[in-house]
């Protein structure tokens, strides 16, 4: 149940232009790019309550800086970040922000250091580009 003054269905409506707007025609695109399930992105674009955390990640798969579907709930407008050009969706920022720290216990300190370099250069080799559709990006 949504909280006062909030409005599930303007963030759905919001979120269903601007990821059609960057070029996701699918909701297995926008998941894909923002680390989330296809069922969670479906849940949103019905009105359906997610996770403060998983918002942050769509957020930056839809160029919009942190805040804007609070924003959009509450009224207002969400404010784009990659305006204008073709959406760039770094996914490991996504995956970065959820890594857990390495059990140092099991592994040692430079073991674990080891590891979580070794992450952190795989994910930062990970790019999506979805397709871009110029006439389709929301005018600022």
């Amino acid at each position: 149940m949504p909280m006062t003054g909030q409005d599930p269905r303007r963030l759905a409506d919001y979120v269903i232009s601007r990821r059609t707007a960057l070029g996701y025609d699918t909701q297995e695109e926008l998941a894909a790019a923002a680390g989330v399930s296809a069922k969670t992105i479906g849940r949103l674009e019905r009105g359906e309550r997610v996770s403060s955390a998983t918002r942050g990640k769509i957020e930056r798969a839809l160029a919009w800086v942190p805040g804007s579907m609070r924003a959009v709930l509450a009224g207002r407008e969400p404010t784009a970040t990659a305006e204008p050009g073709p959406a760039f969706v770094d996914p490991a920022a996504a995956i970065l922000d959820e890594l857990h720290i390495v059990d140092t216990e099991s592994y040692g300190l430079d073991m674990a250091d080891r590891l979580l370099e070794a992450r952190i250069r795989v994910l930062n080799s990970i790019r999506v580009r979805p397709k871009s559709r110029t006439s389709d990006r929301p005018e600022n």
